[in-house]
Parts: structure tokens; C-alpha cells; sequence
């Protein structure tokens, strides 16, 4: 397994199918899915698949902001969940965090999964209230040393 910034085509096309599959499908997000969301190419923003030979197994996008990091719009495809392909993607995301040496990352957690973030290493710990406030489902506010 590999994890890469999407950079092509082929790439942005499997983000956008995850996304669509396991985040933003019919009853989940009441957000309308943006393919073409500015933030996904912002400076500092980059977004992540976890490729297994050909196969798009999961996603993620690191936002860096200053000495550390965001995780954002994380997903494991519906076929391969409950494989520990979660923990395979937070470690990796974690190993390229230190290796651009932030000092710790943050995620808004979906609250049904505080146990998988807990198991990973993360802790619980408010880091912006704003964005605890504008989340369209109930998060916790995590924070990893790295």
C-alpha cells in the first residue's frame, strides 16, 4: 500500500468517487458534494489516496497550517472498512506529518468514531470551537502528538 497527493486525473477521479461513496452519500452529510471545492487546492492543502496496486482504497486531505497539521475528509471505501485499513491510513498520514515536521495534527472526528481515534493514539481536546459549531453532524475535536 502506498499513500500519494493526488496529482493527476486518475487520482482526483477516486477521491471524488470515496468521497461520494462514504462520505457524501444519501443520508449522511447534508452537504451537496463539491468535486471542484477550492479548498482541496489551497496552498499547504494537500489531498491523499491509499492505493493498494490499482485499487483506491481510502482518502484523506492534510491541511499544513503553520507547525501542524489538519486531517480532513477521511474515508475508507464501503468493501474494504473493518480491515484496519483506518489505522493504515492514520499511521501513514502520521509518518508524512512528522516527516514535514509538524508537531502534532488535528481532526474534527465524526462522534461514532472517538473509540477508532482513541485506539490511534489521538486524544480529546478542543482546537477551534468555530469550526465544532459550523459542522453539519456532531464531531469531537481531537489532537495527535506527532
Amino acid at each position: 500500500m502506498r499513500l500519494v497527493p493526488v496529482a493527476d486525473p486518475r487520482g482526483w477521479a477516486a477521491l471524488h468517487h470515496l468521497r461520494r461513496e462514504v462520505l457524501f452519500r444519501p443520508g449522511r452529510l447534508p452537504w451537496i458534494y463539491d468535486p471542484e471545492h477550492p479548498d482541496d487546492r489551497k496552498p499547504g492543502h494537500t489531498p491523499l489516496i491509499l492505493w493498494e496496486r490499482e485499487s483506491a482504497l481510502g482518502c484523506a486531505r492534510l491541511d499544513r497550517c503553520g507547525s501542524f497539521g489538519i486531517v480532513r475528509l477521511i474515508a475508507i471505501s464501503e468493501a474494504r472498512q473493518r480491515q484496519g485499513l483506518g489505522r493504515v491510513l492514520d499511521a501513514m498520514i502520521t509518518e508524512l506529518a512528522r516527516r514535514d515536521g509538524l508537531s502534532h495534527l488535528r481532526v474534527n472526528a465524526a462522534a461514532e468514531a472517538e473509540g477508532f481515534y482513541l485506539k490511534c493514539g489521538w486524544r480529546v481536546r478542543d482546537w477551534d470551537l468555530d469550526e465544532t459549531r459550523r459542522a453539519p453532524t456532531p464531531v469531537v475535536q481531537m489532537i495527535k502528538q506527532i
